[in-house]
């Protein structure tokens, strides 16, 4: 019941634009369960949108090796790539991304 308040209060504070709220609403839903990727994967997109890349490629890379079919995760890790002008990586990531969603795609089917 927690996980969901903390996971809700982030979502609302990322959707009002509050970034570093919703940073601090994830950042203590990841001490509480710290192998959920979706709390990494919504913090990275909080910390992209404040321009803190870095931050975000770690989290992306977190959640990535908690869920190596977070596509999410690989497409916003490309972002923060090419906004750090490291356009070699960020296209591995872009195809690490379709390839996963090649497998979902896939696995739906």
């Amino acid at each position: 019941k927690l996980k969901l308040k903390i996971k809700i209060g982030g979502n609302q504070a990322y959707k009002n634009k509050e970034y570093q709220r919703a940073i601090n609403c994830y950042t203590k839903a990841i001490h509480l369960h710290p192998n959920d990727s979706n709390f990494y994967s919504n913090r990275a997109l909080s910390y992209f949108n404040l321009g803190q890349y870095p931050q975000c490629i770690n989290d992306c890379d977190k959640a990535v090796q908690l869920n190596p079919s977070n596509v999410k995760a690989y497409k916003k890790k490309a972002q923060a790539l090419a906004y750090q002008l490291k356009f070699t990586d960020a296209v591995h990531c872009m195809k690490a991304a379709a390839a996963c969603e090649k497998d979902n795609l896939a696995l739906k089917n």
